[in-house]
Parts: C-alpha cells; sequence; structure tokens
C-alpha cells in the first residue's frame, strides 16, 4: 500500500488556542508492505526547508516484543527507550513498554526504510534448562522465549494468547506417563491452532518403558508440525519408530557444544584443577562422565584400563551406576557414583582430561547425548563406539575403540600423540561448526516456517 500527503497540515491548536498557521509545505510518500512476518515502511519526505527535527517512534506493548530495524543513508539516531510507567505512553486499557525511535538529520529531502517483525513467542518445556539457555540466548532478537503453558509445572496462559509455537523438548517431562493428560494437552494446543516443533532428544525415555512411553512419543509424533533431529542417524530411528504427518517438517539440526557454558562456571587450568580433584599429573588421562545409561559401556571401559599394557594411562570416572564393579587397578584414580554436582565442579572435572570416553552401546536406543557436548566445547578428542551418533556428531574428533573390552584396551595400547593431536584438532574445528549462534538461526527459521504454514 501507499500513501502520498501533499501538505502536512499542523496538529492541534496553540496553549491559548490561537492558529498555529497554515500547513508545513512538504511532501509524504509511504509504502507499506508486508514481508512473511515484517511489516515494512519505507518513507520519502521532502521540505521546502529543512525543518527543525524529524522522527518516527514505533511503539512495543509488553506482551507484544518487537524487532525493529532503521536503514537510511542521512545522518541519523537510532534508541530503544524503556517508557513503562510513564503516564504520557499509558492508556486506560494498554501500556507502551518500549519506544523504538529513529531520529534524522533535518534536510530537506529524507528517506529511511524501518522494519517491524513481531518476536515469535516460544513456550518451551524446557524453559531454564541449560539446553535451552543455551539455544535462546543467541536467537532473542527473533524468538522470546517462554515457559510451558502446558503440563505438570504450567504458568498460565488462558487460551495460549501470548505464545505462537509450543517448542516440546522430552515428552515425559510435560505429563510423565499419564497418557490421558498428554492426550488431553494436545487436544487444548489443536483447539487453539497452536504449532508444535519437537526436538527429538530422545527416541524413547531412559527408563525403557516402551509399553507406557511408545504411546505417548507417538501422540506427539501425530500432531507435530516440525521435527529437529540432533543427526540425520537419528532422524532415521525415530521416523521408523513413530509415524508422523506427511507434511511434517523434518531438520536436522545438530547439538550445540557446551564450552561457553563450562567457561563461565570458571573452568579451570588444567593443574589447578588437578589440584581440586586430588590428582597427581599423569600422561593420558580418560575421563567418563554423565549420568549412567543402559547403553553406556562403563564396565569395559574400566576392565579395557585394567587390561592395557600401558603405565602411563589413568582413568577418572564419575558415571558409576548400580550394578559396575571396579577393578583393583591402581591406574584407575577415581570410580564415583554417579551424582549431579555443581557446574564449578563438572568443569573441574573436564579440565582434569585428556580425552573422554563416551563408549555406547550402537544397537540402544538413544538419539544423543550431552557429553558429546562437553567434549567439543573444551576441545577434547573421544573415544567413542561405533553408535551412529558419535560417528555422525563428532566426526574426526573421535577416535573409534568399539564396545567391547577387548577393543578398547587395544585401541588404548595403540594410542599415540599424534592420533591425540589430530582428534584434537578435529574437535576444535567442530567446535567451531557448532556454535549456538548458527544452530539457533535454523531453529528460528523453522519456528517461523511452522508458523506461516510454510513447507
Amino acid at each position: 500500500m501507499t500513501a502520498r500527503w501533499d501538505a502536512f497540515p499542523v496538529s492541534g491548536r496553540g496553549l491559548d488556542g490561537d492558529d498555529p498557521g497554515p500547513p508545513l509545505t512538504a511532501t509524504r510518500t509511504a509504502e507499506l508492505s508486508v514481508e512473511r512476518r515484517t511489516i515494512v515502511l519505507r518513507d520519502h519526505l521532502t521540505f521546502e526547508r529543512p525543518p527543525t527535527a524529524v522522527s518516527l517512534a514505533i511503539g512495543e506493548v509488553a506482551d507484544r516484543p518487537l524487532h525493529v530495524e532503521w536503514s537510511t543513508e542521512n545522518d541519523h539516531q537510532a534508541t530503544t527507550v524503556t517508557v513503562g510507567g510513564l503516564s504520557e505512553w499509558r492508556s486506560s486499557w494498554s501500556a507502551i513498554a518500549k519506544v523504538h525511535q529513529l531520529d534524522l538529520e533535518p534536510a530537506t529531502e529524507l528517506r529511511y526504510t524501518a522494519r517491524a517483525t513481531p518476536l515469535i513467542r516460544a513456550a518451551s518445556t524446557a524453559f531454564g534448562h541449560h539446553y535451552h539457555q543455551s539455544l535462546y540466548r543467541p536467537m532473542k532478537h527473533r524468538v522470546a522465549g517462554r515457559p510451558t503453558p502446558v503440563g505438570w509445572d504450567a504458568t498460565p496462559d488462558p487460551g495460549f494468547r501470548h505464545l505462537e509455537v509450543l517448542h516440546l523438548h522430552w515428552p515425559e517431562w510435560v505429563a510423565f506417563d499419564d497418557l490421558a493428560a498428554h492426550r488431553a494437552i494436545i487436544a487444548d494446543l489443536q483447539d487453539h491452532d497452536i504449532p508444535i516443533v519437537w526436538t527429538a532428544h530422545n527416541l524413547t525415555p531412559h527408563e525403557k518403558r516402551a509399553d507406557v512411553y511408545d504411546p505417548i512419543y507417538a501422540a506427539w509424533a501425530e500432531v507435530a508440525d516440525g521435527v529437529i533431529h540432533h543427526s540425520a542417524w537419528g532422524e532415521q530411528l525415530l521416523r521408523a519408530r513413530y509415524e508422523f504427518r506427511p507434511d511434517t517438517r523434518h531438520e536436522v539440526i545438530a547439538h550445540g557444544h557446551f564450552g561457553a557454558m563450562w567457561e563461565r562456571a570458571g573452568l579451570p587450568a588444567r593443574a589447578e584443577a588437578e589440584q581440586r580433584l586430588g590428582l597427581r599429573p599423569t600422561g593420558l588421562r580418560i575421563g567418563i562422565v554423565g549420568a549412567p545409561r543402559a547403553e553406556k559401556r562403563v564396565q569395559e571401559v574400566l576392565d579395557a584400563v585394567a587390561a592395557s599394557q600401558r603405565n602411563d594411562v589413568e582413568v577418572v570416572c564419575w558415571s558409576l551406576g548400580r550394578d559396575e564393579v571396579v577393578p583393583d587397578d591402581g591406574r584407575i584414580a577415581i570410580a564415583e557414583r554417579y551424582r549431579l554436582v555443581e557446574r564449578n565442579v563438572y568443569a573441574a572435572r573436564l579440565a582434569a582430561c585428556d580425552v573422554l570416553a563416551l563408549v555406547f552401546d550402537p544397537d540402544g536406543e538413544m538419539l544423543a547425548t550431552g557429553a558429546a557436548a562437553d567434549a567439543i566445547g573444551l576441545g577434547l578428542p573421544v573415544l567413542r563406539s561405533d553408535w551412529g551418533y558419535l560417528v555422525e556428531h563428532l566426526g574426526a574428533a573421535g577416535i573409534p575403540v568399539g564396545h567391547t573390552t577387548e577393543s578398547i584396551a587395544t585401541a588404548v595400547d595403540a594410542l599415540d600423540p599424534q592420533q591425540l593431536a589430530s582428534a584434537r584438532r578435529a574437535a576444535l574445528a567442530r567446535k567451531t561448526e557448532l556454535e549456538w549462534s548458527g544452530l539457533a538461526e535454523r531453529t528460528a527459521d523453522l519456528f517461523e516456517r511452522v508458523i506461516l504454514h510454510e513447507p
């Protein structure tokens, strides 16, 4: 739409009711258009003589955040001002929270473009989780993360008036093992036309109750408008197990690394980490971290180190479950039951390691592991099994060792400095590829496509 003014009438009257004068001799041609979710104003102003000031303000209400961009070849200043609570910016039914303002240097001819895009209000079922924080922080200019309005810890939002999309993570976090509750939530979302994007972290919950959870996962699969897979390998498994709509959008968006998170937690230098943990310097320290899993081969790694012919190897394990038996071997410096610890403690554990052992059953039901994000984030090589996720995600940062005691022991004995250095360089290169900024943009793109009903 294009609107044109051949003069600017004066707004209002003088303080004493006197006539403020004739219209300003000026013209304005304003072209308004919509580009996907963005309102675009292209404005052309001319004046007989330069005015005293020229400015444009775009108001933003608190529950509808905006991303505003200005472009002009004229001298200008763009600002965003918080005005919440000021009487000039409120009425009896609403209030302006922020004002996006452009002040142009007065001239006889001015051109500028304004682009105003509402942020996508995404309700995340993992709101506050470190994965959520890592992903949503770099896309805050496009997406406003909100607590989930559904499930056991819902933040009420009657009518879902404050969101455009539900971002589902682990379905069991929403309504546990209650299939009827899941179906009721799904029906409510569909009744309000709220699209669903599911980040498929798991194929099934770790407690392995397929008879209970497969129907729940299947129910969400049937209604998912978009699915984010952390690997192409994982996409094949998920789509083979659950049925999705033909028009569901499937995107492979890798899991970002956690390097920045551990740096913020106070990642220490190697020597300091060893001192904190009571460790002595050694030649090659293998770390086993993360929660116990049915697919995780902790016992095999411990037995492999005990069977190794090397005297310069050491293993530190904070990942014992209920069934592992720790070999009586001095090279196993730490073998502790898994428990949650503060982030600075976990960061010190990572800093003390030369390499992480991520050995999982390649035929198991896991789709991903956050420990791989720890390794890449710190540029650590990984001793890995042939589990499809690790093969794809780690690339050359992973050193294949199989998943039996014999194969792991053979690989450990054969490790040399050149092999470790090569894997370390690959991990650092992969770290660049797995920065959250690029992954966040692709996630926001998918949200937008789903909202706009684009393929």
